[in-house]
């Protein structure tokens, strides 16, 4: 049996050209009008991640 991806991880997470790992903001739901403009700008720039190699063997398959 092979190894299926994890669709909800893989839509937030980002493989750099070099194999770092950047992770999107969390909490950025579809109704984001009432947040201010500082926290949606917060929640969009992207963060390094630190993952044991098997957590990135099971998100990223690659």
């Amino acid at each position: 049996m092979t190894t299926k991806t994890n669709k909800s991880a893989i839509s937030r997470v980002r493989k750099t050209k070099h194999g770092a790992i950047l992770v999107s903001g969390k909490g950025r739901g579809h109704f984001n009008a009432k947040h201010s403009r500082s926290k949606k700008l917060r929640q969009k720039r992207q963060r390094h991640a630190v993952l044991p190699t098997k957590a990135k063997q099971r998100l990223l398959l690659s």
